[in-house]
């Protein structure tokens, strides 16, 4: 679940002023007598805004008038929220040292610590902040799942499925629970949690996506798994818990408005977030990035003319963007699947066009080689959709899995046997994902290779008991 990763909300160039800082970890306080002094921290750049290293002075001020715990770990939020991370995390250490017990300033500190790469000292605050009170829910699935990339599957899942049971209808514990049993070859389980999680968030596409990849590896609907995957696709996650929403708290100003209007589309309120988001042109016209998130919102809306308004302005500031190229081409698919897929592909035409120019600017961006590839099989063309299915496996770092959906696209093209070579390829590196598995040796089986059927649908139907296709397949066998 890498995905889950960048937890970070705020980006380096954004412009914002603090405030607020009085109420936040207001009750983090521990014994505060007879502190040692200690030097306070400084950012490593010094190029903020003024209201920023106003905020930062202040609280820094607080400190050296009154070193408690809960004064250190106020000034490390407020690093924090700016990305100043080996600041904020000496901050949030030294409030610990002074006596700290919230959790929500371990959770913070392994948050930072895992995003400068101390994933060993960031699972050990994690763990810490599961056992503090107040109760976090946050730091139960984060520290479940950062178990399971360490190869505790029995721990990881044993934490997922109590996160669940004590909150069975929150939204992040059920997108992380879901991510992790697709990851680990359990995809049938998810399903139940998926359509709760849709039904919850129904203008969220990343649960669409999710159940989509769940019902395909599970060999469940295909024609319908196909849809969710189409709907889903490219669409991202959003992991921000209540910590990280406490951090945003503490900024404002135009571009931390548009930070928490964008968090909020991109985790399915596109409908609720567009007023507020067009509002902000005044301000953020000048910003290309501003009409790209513009541009994506209006897209997950379905309102394909205001989008294409959107990304033209942001290619009009500026035209090598590739973000914006990549977005435009992904409108002009759009626009070809809103006339009903016709035999036209004008449409298709300019989409490929605008994503080879968007490969053109940005050669390595995985995303982009997968809408090409998407793109190509739209226009049947499937041993080239298959090869940039494959540079962007290449490319990925996201644990997107692009080589299944490359040998998909050779299935589906009518060429069998490249496409069983291609699953056995799959099945190789990813071994746990038992659903292509049997995919692989009803393939097999079909195109009457018996033994190697055999083989693959007997180690999928260990994770797999019962399932009635292999069942089926295996008793067909023995009577030949």
């Amino acid at each position: 679940m890498s995905s889950m990763k960048n937890h970070s909300p705020i980006p380096c160039l954004i412009r914002l002023l603090v405030v607020g800082t009085c109420v936040f970890l207001s009750s983090c306080g521990g014994s505060e007598s007879g502190q040692a002094s200690m030097e306070i921290p400084r950012p490593l750049k010094s190029d903020f805004e003024p209201e920023i290293t106003k905020a930062f002075d202040m609280a820094a001020k607080a400190v050296q008038e009154s070193p408690t715990s809960r004064n250190w770990a106020r000034l490390g939020v407020i690093y924090h929220a700016h990305l100043e991370l080996n600041a904020a995390i000496a901050c949030y250490q030294r409030a610990v040292e002074l006596g700290d017990v919230h959790s929500r300033s371990a959770h913070l500190l392994a948050l930072a610590l895992d995003e400068v790469g101390n994933r060993e000292a960031a699972m050990v605050s994690m763990e810490r902040a599961a056992a503090l009170k107040p109760y976090s829910q946050p730091s139960q699935w984060r520290l479940a799942q950062w178990k399971f990339e360490a190869g505790d599957n029995a721990q990881a899942e044993a934490m997922f499925l109590k996160a669940h049971n004590k909150y069975p209808e929150d939204r992040l514990t059920l997108q992380a629970t879901s991510k992790y049993l697709i990851d680990s070859g359990q995809p049938e389980k998810s399903i139940g949690l998926l359509v709760k999680l849709s039904q919850l968030r129904p203008s969220d596409r990343y649960p669409r996506f999710l159940l989509g990849t769940a019902l395909q590896r599970a060999g469940e609907k295909p024609d319908y798994a196909r849809g969710l995957l189409e709907i889903g696709r490219h669409a991202k996650p959003d992991w921000t818990d209540v910590h990280m929403q406490a951090l945003s708290l503490l900024t404002t100003g135009p571009r931390a408005d548009f930070l928490r209007i964008i968090q909020r589309s991109n985790s399915g309120e596109a409908h609720e977030s567009i007023a507020a988001l067009e509002s902000l042109e005044p301000r953020l016209g000048d910003d290309p990035g501003y009409h790209i998130e513009v541009c994506k919102c209006l897209r997950q809306m379905g309102s394909y003319a205001k989008a294409h308004a959107a990304i033209e302005k942001a290619l009009s500031i500026d035209s090598a963007n590739f973000r914006a190229n990549y977005q435009l081409a992904g409108l002009y698919r759009d626009d070809w699947i809103a006339m009903g897929r016709p035999a036209d592909h004008s449409s298709l035409d300019k989409a490929l066009e605008k994503i080879r120019y968007t490969i053109e600017l940005n050669p390595t961006n995985a995303p982009s080689h997968a809408m090409h590839a998407q793109i190509l099989e739209s226009m049947d063309k499937p041993q080239a959709s298959f090869e940039s299915w494959m540079k962007a496996d290449r490319l990925d770092r996201s644990d997107e899995r692009f080589s299944y959906q490359a040998a998909r696209t050779i299935l589906d093209s009518g060429d069998r046997q490249q496409g069983i070579e291609l699953l056995g390829i799959y099945c190789e590196r990813f071994p746990n994902d038992h659903r292509v598995l049997k995919q692989l040796g009803l393939e097999q089986w079909k195109s009457g290779d018996l033994r190697n059927a055999r083989v693959n649908l007997s180690k999928a139907s260990k994770s797999l008991p019962g399932d009635p296709e292999i069942q089926n397949a295996i008793d067909a066998m023995s009577r030949q």
